[in-house]
């Protein structure tokens, strides 16, 4: 499985998102589950413009 490094900031805030699931669910909720919830989510609406826009947002 490939390593993919994300920001401390997006890490951050995923880290608050399974806070909340676990509060709300009041069982645990690791980071990697409101990862790919977020992934199958939003897979089917990522286009290859929104990855394109998206990386010159962030400037790489």
């Amino acid at each position: 499985m490939p390593t993919v490094r994300i920001s401390d900031k997006r890490y951050r805030e995923l880290e608050k998102k399974a806070v909340d699931a676990t509060i709300k669910s009041q069982k645990p909720i690791p980071v990697s589950a409101v990862i790919n919830a977020l992934i199958d989510e939003k897979l089917k609406e990522i286009t290859a413009d929104t990855v394109e826009k998206n990386l010159i947002k962030n400037g790489k």
